[in-house]
C-alpha cells in the first residue's frame, strides 16, 4: 500500500507540474466521488444524508454525505467495463459490439415487450461476411441486470461494514 500511495503522490505532482506549465496554480486535490457528490447534490441532500454511487469503467466509487460533510468513501473493483465483458462473453460478440449493444439497448428494467423485441448481434469470427444472430432483448437485459445486481450488493456490503447503512441510506444517487 505504501507503493500505491507513492505512485499516487507522483501522479498528483505530475498533474500539478503540467498545470503549472500553463501558468495556473493548483489549490488542492479531491477524490473523484467527493467531486461527483458536490457537483450533483443539492444542499438539502448533503445536509440530510445521501450516498452517491459513481459507476466508472473499471470500478465503482461510493461517497456518503451527512450534515453537509463527506463521512464515508469507498470503491469496489467492478464497473461498466465488466458489464461490457459479460455481454461479449454471454452473446459471443466482439467487445466493441458489446459496448455498442450496452449503449443502444442496455437496461436493467425488464419490460413485457423484451421477449418479443429482437436485437441483431454480430458474432465473433474472422469471416469475410460478418455473421449476425437475432436475440430477444430480454437476454441482453438479463446479462446486464445480473452484473448490476452484483455491483449493488457489493456497494450495500461496503455500506454495512462501515455502518453507513444506518446513517445515510435513505437516499442513494
Amino acid at each position: 500500500s505504501l507503493h500505491i500511495l507513492s505512485a499516487q503522490v507522483s501522479l498528483m505532482q505530475n498533474i500539478a507540474n503540467c498545470i503549472g506549465r500553463c501558468h495556473l496554480d493548483v489549490n488542492g486535490f479531491v477524490v473523484s466521488p467527493y467531486a461527483s457528490g458536490l457537483s450533483i447534490l443539492d444542499d438539502d441532500e448533503l445536509e440530510l444524508g445521501v450516498t452517491v454511487v459513481d459507476l466508472g469503467g473499471s470500478s465503482s466509487s461510493i461517497a456518503s454525505f451527512l450534515d453537509g460533510a463527506l463521512v464515508h468513501i469507498d470503491s469496489i473493483p467492478i464497473g461498466g467495463s465488466h458489464i461490457t465483458s459479460d455481454i461479449a462473453r454471454g452473446l459471443s460478440t466482439p467487445l466493441i459490439q458489446a459496448e455498442r449493444l450496452k449503449t443502444l439497448y442496455g437496461t436493467t428494467i425488464i419490460s413485457s415487450s423484451d421477449d418479443r423485441e429482437s436485437i441483431s448481434v454480430p458474432q465473433l469470427g474472422d469471416g469475410i461476411h460478418p455473421v449476425t444472430t437475432q436475440i430477444p432483448k430480454s437476454l441482453l437485459t438479463q446479462v446486464i441486470r445480473a452484473r448490476a445486481e452484483e455491483i449493488l450488493e457489493l456497494i450495500w456490503k461496503s455500506l454495512q461494514q462501515s455502518g453507513m447503512d444506518r446513517l445515510v441510506c435513505q437516499r442513494v444517487v
